[in-house]
């Protein structure tokens, strides 16, 4: 049973503008893919909280950060531009839980209404001129919430700003009769998608566009020419996910970084590797999500920030922990290259292809590390393990239908349950379904034998 909770803004700060680099880079992705790219959680709610306490926070959410009220509104020659509303309606489900708890109360244990309506809002399609970008749902019993469900495009923010949203929607609730709470058209210290595009448009902005784009530029100049490796029989769902999860590379990272070897590198260093066997081209040309939150002034702000910047490894006869060392080193410098305005980038990928007399493998290896990304190999804090026994835990594959992707493989990187989990998205156009088991395999093996080289 569900009631809808209309929940009035007003006098918030309005504007209009271009798109920000990040968000421009996502909406590209967006255009290419036909996905409004649905973020979310459905995070427990601390004990004790009303729904209307909870509604009334998320109501001063979205008074406070313009990404919550930002539509996109694209012109007849399809230019996107962003439009953040000072009033509007923001709407609320109320989702009574009738699942039988832990002290036997309830009516219907076969429910998760929570799980429920985040799976209905990412499937739902988003009309991003039209609809505010976020969708809210409260799970509650008897007006006690026990649940949030929380879904946006990606337009309105990347996965280390979900995080930030989680936390001031808690400042909200511990801390009712805050600044926020006198004042709901306060706004964030942090610059927002508005403030961070208008900067992005100054000379000091675009001369950080120009920088970053003149390291692609001479990035690309070095890339091979793509082999081009096709799928003797491709499938009928073109795009499909492969999940490895992993307790042994849990342990094998827990170990390496012990040792002052990022995560990450390592990963990365297994993936050139296993990328370079499987295409027989080397280096490779590898793409990297950088989340910029390192930059001055943007670690809480309610924007995208994300963007790609390309890294070419050439692995070949090199032992790995050397590998990888160099790695850390190579990502170091890519990192800065993450910060630039995608469409000039197109245009630079295009003059390259045109160059080299064809395209390279860039559109094969993307690396998106979604784990708890920000903390440093000193603070990679998970179960030790006995050096001895990561051999032997095992590891298991499956792999489902996806609608779209973007790329030929891109690796996504999680962390679940005290294990690492290895996503590809495949483009099974380009690689078999056998060729990706083998090359995350690989990867695999390539970390935990590391350890044995320590």
């Amino acid at each position: 049973m569900s009631e809808i909770l209309q929940l009035p803004f007003s006098n918030a700060r309005s504007g209009e503008g271009e798109l920000s680099w990040g968000q421009l880079e996502l909406w590209l992705q967006m255009r290419r893919s036909g996905s409004f790219m649905p973020v979310g959680a459905f995070p427990p709610v601390p004990d004790g909280i009303r729904v209307e306490d909870l509604a009334a926070a998320a109501q001063r959410l979205v008074h406070r950060f313009d990404a919550l009220r930002t539509r996109v509104t694209v012109s007849p020659d399809g230019h996107p531009r962003q439009m953040v509303a000072a009033s509007g309606v923001q709407t609320i489900e109320l989702l009574e839980d009738r699942s039988v708890d832990s002290r036997g109360t309830g009516t219907d244990p076969g429910t998760d209404p929570g799980l429920e309506a985040y799976l209905r809002f990412k499937t739902t399609p988003m009309d991003l001129e039209r609809d505010l970008p976020l969708r809210v749902a409260i799970v509650h019993r008897k007006g006690i919430a026990r649940q949030a469900v929380i879904v946006f495009t990606h337009l309105v923010t990347d996965g280390l700003g979900l995080i930030v949203l989680g936390e001031e929607l808690l400042r909200e609730l511990l801390h009712p009769k805050g600044p926020a709470a006198q004042n709901p058209a306060a706004r964030t210290s942090a610059p927002q998608a508005l403030d961070l595009a208008r900067w992005q448009g100054t000379p000091e902005g675009r001369a950080v566009s120009d920088t970053a784009l003149a390291g692609w530029a001479a990035t690309l100049s070095q890339a091979p020419l793509d082999p081009a490796p096709r799928s003797p029989a491709p499938g009928t769902h073109r795009y499909q996910e492969l999940h490895l999860t992993s307790p042994a590379l849990h342990g094998a990272l827990t170990l390496l970084s012990s040792r002052n070897l990022h995560p990450a590198s390592v990963l990365m260093a297994a993936q050139a590797t296993a990328a370079a066997e499987l295409t027989g081209t080397s280096p490779v040309l590898m793409q990297l999500l950088v989340h910029n939150r390192f930059r001055p002034g943007l670690a809480r702000s309610i924007a995208p920030l994300t963007q790609s910047a390309p890294c070419l490894v050439d692995p070949r006869g090199e032992p790995f922990l050397r590998l990888t060392r160099r790695v850390m080193s190579l990502a170091s410098a890519a990192v800065r290259q993450a910060y630039h305005d995608p469409i000039e980038c197109d245009a630079i990928i295009a003059e390259a292809d045109r160059a080299r007399g064809g395209p390279s493998e860039f559109t094969c290896w993307h690396i998106n590390d979604r784990r708890q990304l920000g903390r440093s190999a000193a603070d990679w804090e998970l179960t030790p393990f006995d050096t001895r026994d990561v051999r032997g835990l095992s590891s298991l594959i499956s792999h489902r239908t996806v609608p779209f992707g973007d790329g030929r493989i891109y690796l996504h990187v999680e962390e679940k349950d005290g294990k690492i989990v290895l996503v590809y998205s495949v483009d099974t156009h380009a690689f078999t379904i056998d060729q990706c088991v083998t090359a995350l395999r690989r990867v695999e093996q390539l970390v935990v034998d590391a350890v044995y080289q320590l």
